[in-house]
């Protein structure tokens, strides 16, 4: 049994920290086929439980295109929280919080050092990387029947957070220790850390941008 309730972290509940100025590129991404590479990287974790490193992102970029035209990126990368999300949802955190994750239980969770450049080229390099965090270990916990503030996406098994106030309900399940995965059913809204987690990057004061994080309820089974 779980020592605590898992702490809930949804990146996207006040827009904030959604670092949009700062995209991914993947070595095997046809922007032809889906416009999303983030949605192609997801769709097989879904499937496989686990990302094969070459469907990873390869280095991040600065700026992107938006609706096909060039868009630009005003980002301080020298004043970046240590938790982010990037371009289309993916989590990157700084080195000295991937050394923080690396000491506890990540199960099949991996993580890739990323170096940031100037443009999607590759000629110009910034100076800086961060580490993409490739969340893979994945539950089926989700109880949207004792949950608040969620709705199903149409014609899929999806839930989608609508509400600042939501509240997320779970049922138990073993995590055989594991300090951070997502519910199969809530996508990019679906991020769960453990609480000792939690009290570990909270003592370690890391910079987490303004994400709402909440406690969730579990729920036994008779």
């Amino acid at each position: 049994m779980a020592a605590s309730d898992p702490i809930w972290v949804n990146p996207y509940m006040r827009g904030a920290g959604n670092n949009k100025g700062l995209y991914p590129e993947f070595a095997d991404y046809d922007p032809d086929i889906d416009p999303s590479p983030f949605r192609v990287a997801a769709s097989r974790a879904v499937k496989f439980d686990l990302t094969p490193l070459e469907h990873m992102p390869t280095f991040l970029h600065l700026g992107g295109l938006l609706r096909g035209r060039r868009r630009d990126s005003d980002l301080n990368l020298d004043k970046m929280p240590d938790f982010f999300t990037i371009a289309d949802g993916g989590i990157a955190v700084s080195h000295a919080l991937a050394d923080l994750l690396q000491r506890h239980n990540m199960g099949h969770n991996q993580l890739k050092s990323l170096d940031v450049y100037e443009g999607p080229d590759r000629n110009v390099t910034t100076g800086h990387s961060f580490v993409f965090v490739d969340v893979c270990e994945l539950k089926s916990a989700f109880l949207p029947e004792l949950s608040k503030g969620f709705i199903k996406v149409r014609n899929t098994n999806f839930y989608n957070v609508v509400e600042a106030g939501a509240l997320v309900a779970l049922k138990y399940q073993d995590d055989n220790g594991i300090d951070i995965w997502r519910d199969r059913v809530l996508g990019g809204d679906g991020l769960f850390l453990s609480d000792r987690l939690k009290r570990a990057l909270d003592g370690a004061a890391f910079k987490l941008g303004r994400f709402a994080t909440k406690k969730c309820k579990i729920h036994f089974e008779n």
